[in-house]
């Protein structure tokens, strides 16, 4: 039992650290179509922006269950704009019950003067 415990503890670090490794790449990725003010499939940025964000995902269990943060939105050319995932990661119930969130920002300057998304989060809790 000691044995079966310690396995699945070290498959659960290993899916932690896959979805940790995804927010990262999650949040560089907005970060920097933020800067370009575009949406991650290329097209010009809109309201949408932090949905189509979150929606962009190669894991079934993140796809839509990410939080994504635009802390503000840049008034001119150069100016920082810091995006921020969010995931509440669930362990196995056999290791333990406690969730961990998992958290990466990314931080790029502006390319454009007035972007056409807005500050803020969606979706506004965490599963």
């Amino acid at each position: 039992m000691p044995l079966f415990l310690v396995i699945f503890g070290i498959l659960d670090f290993g899916r932690a650290l896959n979805y940790y490794n995804d927010m990262t790449q999650l949040a560089g990725q907005g970060a920097r179509a933020a800067a370009v003010n575009q949406n991650i499939d290329g097209m010009p940025a809109d309201s949408t922006f932090q949905a189509k964000l979150a929606a962009e995902n190669d894991s079934p269990e993140l796809k839509n269950k990410v939080q994504i943060c635009i802390q503000s939105v840049p008034g001119s050319v150069g100016s920082p704009v810091t995006v921020t995932a969010k995931y509440r990661f669930h362990f196995n119930a056999i290791v333990v019950r406690v969730p961990i969130t998992l958290s990466s920002t990314q931080t790029e300057r502006s390319e454009t003067s007035s972007p056409s998304y807005s500050a803020g989060c969606t979706p506004t809790t965490l599963p």
